[in-house]
């Protein structure tokens, strides 16, 4: 399973089970389950099809446009009669559909937001205004220092995200020559 997936888009991937073969009468069954309470955020059920031995996720675009977008946590498992067992777990975001949300909504994932957040704190840092506002949390910081390696650690998690979603810059090429 991805870790992201923009609500309204496709979701589809297969699935190989070597111990669990589809062709054996294994079914493969996916769990989202929302990590926030409240916010109208439902568990989602997938059941993958068989594909020969492995088993194939698919869910259309107009199935995902129906999720509420937010962090899930998941769980796979394997069923054939009474016999059931978990074959993996891990998280997903669902994020907004950039195609239908309302206007004004912030699109940025919470690494971003953190990242700007911590860098206006680093713009109004003084010796005798040291608490600022990150994101839902209140931070004090001792010395500009602190909030340089708190804008690292951010820029580090903002590429990592970069990488995992294809959207890494490349590295500038150089050219060299001789006179």
């Amino acid at each position: 399973m991805q870790q992201h997936l923009i609500v309204g888009d496709s979701l589809n991937f297969p699935a190989s089970t070597p111990d669990y073969p589809a062709n054996d009468g294994w079914v493969l069954k996916y769990r989202l389950v929302p990590r926030a309470a409240g916010g109208g955020a439902a568990p989602i059920e997938i059941i993958a099809t068989a594909e020969g031995a492995d088993h194939r996720v698919a869910v259309t675009a107009a199935v995902t446009a129906t999720w509420v977008a937010g962090d899930y946590g998941w769980s796979s498992w394997v069923g054939k009669g009474a016999e059931q067992y978990t074959v993996d777990q891990g998280q997903i975001t669902l994020r907004p559909n950039p195609r239908t949300v309302a206007i004004g909504t912030d699109l940025r994932s919470q690494a971003e937001k953190a990242l700007a957040d911590a860098k206006a704190a680093l713009a109004t840092w003084s010796p005798t205004r040291r608490r600022y506002r990150i994101g839902d949390r209140e931070m004090e910081f001792n010395s500009t220092a602190d909030i340089v390696k708190l804008i690292t650690w951010w820029e580090q998690q903002v590429a990592a995200e970069n990488v995992m979603a294809g959207r890494a810059e490349r590295p500038a090429r150089r050219i060299y020559s001789r006179i």
